[in-house]
């Protein structure tokens, strides 16, 4: 006999049980899942800090490794959403392409299977629930008593164990459930029937806001023998889009990559769970096929097979597309707003360090930005030279803003590191900018024969530095071939031009004093001297703290521009 087709056993616990007290288990059994779902969630992230960031940033690499990496994570803190918050907060902070981070909410959607078979194997089969007080005592316990870490991971154990006090008591609520309503007094196994229950499945996640507690629902009511394993099939597939809905109803006002994210989500579940409900009669029978007297397959088991093999069976129709659709996505929902500060994504704020890297690489690329405009004028090119310097001084400005708005939980360590060192170039950037509106004397220092060789060796530190400030790999033969070797290139073009603006200054008041030199034309030469002088510093003060390592020891400040000063930089 079929294990699937037979008789479903009905847990005698709570079978008279008035229809009150059915119901009353049944949403309590749901509120103790939910909840054991957020602290658990909370709770291993609280223990991972910026672990689970670092490994999506460190291990995506590609669509395979993002679909493996999403999976993992999601099935670790049993939230898609909590994944895909920390995904969107990389892309923003431009640490991960929108093409990487398709491929992780891919596994994000694969991940949520696992709480399939959380509830089916650990919670019904194995029954953990025997555990799960002293896990909750235990739990408790750390969280009030012991250190950060300690203290995270006993929420996450205290919520380890409402999961399973949840699942035991939504399980007798639904036996008493099975008591009065069967499978027979739910829609059938034909189109309509299947179609009106996929529509339930998804207003059930819209009610309870979360997949993992409506899939929980359908396998105790499948347990139970409320509802058969075709019924529960329908029902999953529906909950599966709806978690879908749920990002999409969750992204509306949000940012361009929050909402190209949500709309990636939904447009894989719909297309997994409508390829899904398609096959549906194959799929049930292909399970009922595994399904034998020797396996011992049950019911609850073999929804979460199917739950996991259709979402399995979406990913790998969708994963060899991921480019295509990665521009269909960027299509739809295009870039608004200005390019310089797309990253600057205010939902980061709660992110903290992730925030603080979107600031970081706004100022990186305003930083191309700028320095690429100064390389053009000494060229001689000054075609649209306001325009972008203005858009630049917007960046540079809301970048400011930005860093001053964040939380102070985001402000310690390492972060707190990232942002001084961000403002610093910040402020160094905003002096440039300034220095490049001294129209005339720019004019001079294109123009001067007798500076062509300083402006040609800050042109060709500006090339170097341009290739660290937009991590390519390889910069120009000859030149730095990383970050560091970057800012050396600079650093020593800066001091040389500093050190010849002092000699040749005594060197040209001496020729003018000795009626060699024009006076207007040696003040004006010195002038712009010293603007070489100006921007070279800034340039290599601002790329020091933009590609220098977060917390490496920085060269000291100057107090005010050296070359304004007249004399050798005074180091505070």
């Amino acid at each position: 006999m079929n294990p699937l087709t037979a008789g479903v056993g009905k847990p005698g616990i709570g079978a008279q049980e008035a229809p009150l007290n059915t119901l009353l288990s049944i949403f309590g059994g749901l509120g103790l899942f939910l909840l054991g779902l957020v602290l658990l969630t909370e709770g291993l992230k609280g223990m991972a800090g910026s672990g689970l960031r670092g490994l999506l940033m460190r291990t995506v690499r590609g669509p395979l490794s993002g679909v493996a990496c999403g999976a993992f994570v999601t099935a670790l803190v049993q939230s898609s959403s909590a994944t895909t918050m920390m995904t969107i907060g990389l892309v923003s902070a431009g640490l991960l392409t929108f093409q990487q981070s398709v491929g992780v909410v891919f596994g994000a959607s694969v991940g949520t299977t696992a709480t399939s078979w959380i509830v089916a194997v650990l919670g019904l089969k194995l029954s953990l629930s025997t555990f799960a007080m002293p896990m909750v005592f235990v739990g408790a316990m750390l969280r009030l008593l012991g250190g950060s870490r300690a203290a995270a991971g006993g929420m996450a154990l205290a919520g380890f164990g409402l999961l399973f006090i949840g699942i035991g008591t939504l399980a007798g609520g639904m036996s008493g459930f099975a008591e009065r309503f069967s499978p027979e007094d739910m829609p059938q196994a034909t189109l309509a029937g299947r179609g009106l229950l996929a529509l339930i499945g998804i207003l059930m996640t819209l009610l309870t806001q979360s997949s993992s507690v409506s899939v929980a629902a359908t396998v105790a009511a499948l347990h139970a023998g409320a509802i058969n394993l075709d019924q529960a099939a329908a029902l999953v597939i529906g909950q599966s889009i709806g978690t879908a809905i749920t990002s999409a109803m969750a992204s509306i006002g949000a940012s361009t990559h929050a909402r190209r994210t949500a709309l990636s989500h939904v447009l894989f579940n719909v297309f997994s769970g409508v390829v899904a409900f398609a096959m549906l009669p194959l799929w049930l029978r292909l399970i009922r096929s595994l399904a034998t007297d020797e396996n011992g397959l049950d019911a609850p088991t073999a929804l979460a097979i199917l739950h996991t093999g259709f979402t399995l069976f979406g990913l790998v129709l969708l994963l060899p597309f991921v480019s295509p659709f990665s521009r269909f996505v960027t299509r739809i929902i295009p870039q608004r707003g200005p390019e310089l500060t797309r990253h600057l994504d205010r939902s980061l704020m709660q992110l903290g360090e992730v925030a603080i890297d979107a600031a970081r690489r706004t100022a990186m690329e305003t930083a191309w930005v700028v320095t690429g405009t100064v390389a053009a004028m000494l060229k001689g090119d000054t075609r649209g030279t306001e325009e972008t310097l203005t858009r630049a001084e917007e960046a540079l400005r809301e970048t400011a803003r930005f860093l001053g708005d964040l939380p102070a939980d985001a402000r310690h360590g390492n972060g707190q590191r990232q942002e001084l060192a961000t403002l610093h170039a910040v402020d160094h950037l905003q002096r440039l900018v300034g220095a490049c509106r001294e129209k005339e004397v720019i004019t001079r220092a294109i123009s001067d024969p007798a500076l062509a060789a300083h402006r040609g060796s800050v042109v060709s530190a500006i090339d170097t530095v341009r290739f660290g400030l937009a991590g390519e790999p390889k910069p120009p033969a000859g030149n730095a071939h990383d970050a560091a070797g970057c800012v050396a290139v600079i650093e020593k073009t800066s001091q040389h031009i500093a050190q010849q603006r002092r000699e040749q200054r005594t060197i040209t008041l001496e020729r003018t004093a000795g009626g060699v030199i024009d006076p207007n034309d040696a003040l004006e030469r010195i002038e712009a001297m010293r603007w070489l002088d100006r921007a070279a510093y800034h340039i290599w003060r601002a790329t020091h703290h933009l590609l220098s390592p977060a917390g490496s020891p920085t060269s000291p400040e100057v107090f005010d521009d050296p070359p304004e000063a007249g004399h050798a930089p005074v180091r505070r």
